[in-house]
């Protein structure tokens, strides 16, 4: 009896422990409305964000014409403006024209445009020999040239601005004004070639720039790959100039081989033919390129 008293007590506890029917549903609605109220906070806070979101891409919108309208008068300012009018020769404190290269072909300066930029001016004469129907042919291809190279942006090649041709007989190339000097010069100047580390560096952006030229359709190619004809940058960066231009017309005002527009130590063995015409291509081009390594590596 002892014993069942014990289980009847123990048992009385455990029903005593145990809810109701009417306190569970109690329990459940409670939990139910702390689940709502919660759901509720969280849609409250995610439309919360999304105003926010909201604002801060109208913000955007409105700064990004003015954004924008700032972009473009910096890229213009930085831009060569190839449509100016006038321009003057740059001089020096003795009243004489910077000059700041010359060769077979003529002489180039320092210029400033009537758009306060300045440029680079390669003067070609052309006098004695105005009345040649040859030399007008080789003058009108290379400024047919001089028009396509100017539609033209890479980083390593010379931007070409625009040519005149004025009534003193006279033709004058405007470019880039670059601050630098050529591979062949800074040898000259450092009396020993350059090491291979700065060779590869070179290559890689002259090969760059090649591959850029020849992969445009119709190809373009340079003609006259070598160390004079490729500028370094006071801030470490090659150019390509002088594109072969020219070249064709000093030959035809100083008679000499037509269609010559290379340098012979840099140009491929199939230029030099017995019929005497010339076939450039993309793989005469990397030939000259391989001789200006062997000369930047060697001296």
């Amino acid at each position: 009896n002892v014993q069942h008293g014990s289980r009847l007590l123990k048992f009385v506890a455990e029903l005593g422990g145990r809810p109701n029917g009417e306190e569970k549903d109690q329990e459940q609605k409670i939990q139910e409305q702390e689940i709502q109220e919660q759901e509720q906070k969280t849609q409250e806070q995610e439309q919360k964000t999304q105003e926010q979101e909201q604002k801060t891409q109208e913000q955007e919108q409105n700064e990004q014409p003015q954004e924008s309208q700032n972009k473009r008068h910096l890229l213009t300012r930085l831009t060569l403006d190839s449509n100016f009018s006038s321009w003057q020769f740059v001089r020096d404190d003795d009243g004489c024209k910077q000059q700041i290269g010359s060769g077979g072909f003529g002489k180039v300066y320092k210029a400033l445009t009537d758009k306060n930029q300045t440029v680079a001016v390669k003067i070609i004469k052309l006098a004695g020999a105005m009345t040649s129907k040859k030399l007008n042919k080789a003058v009108e291809k290379e400024c047919a040239e001089i028009a396509v190279l100017r539609k033209l942006e890479h980083p390593n090649i010379l931007k070409f601005l625009k040519y005149e041709r004025t009534k003193q007989g006279k033709l004058c190339i405007f470019t880039e004004l670059i601050s630098g000097n050529s591979l062949s010069g800074l040898m000259q100047q450092q009396q020993k070639p350059f090491a291979e580390k700065a060779v590869r560096d070179f290559s890689q952006q002259i090969c760059t720039a090649l591959n850029f030229l020849h992969t445009r359709k119709p190809t373009i190619l340079h003609r006259d790959i070598k160390g004079s004809n490729i500028m370094l940058t006071h801030k470490g960066r090659i150019k390509l100039i002088d594109f072969g231009l020219v070249k064709e017309i000093t030959n035809t005002i100083t008679d000499s081989t037509p269609h010559l527009c290379g340098t012979v130590f840099f140009m491929a063995c199939e230029l030099f033919t017995d019929t005497g015409k010339l076939m450039y291509s993309p793989k005469t081009d990397v030939w000259a390129f391989g001789c200006t390594v062997y000369e930047l590596l060697t001296g």
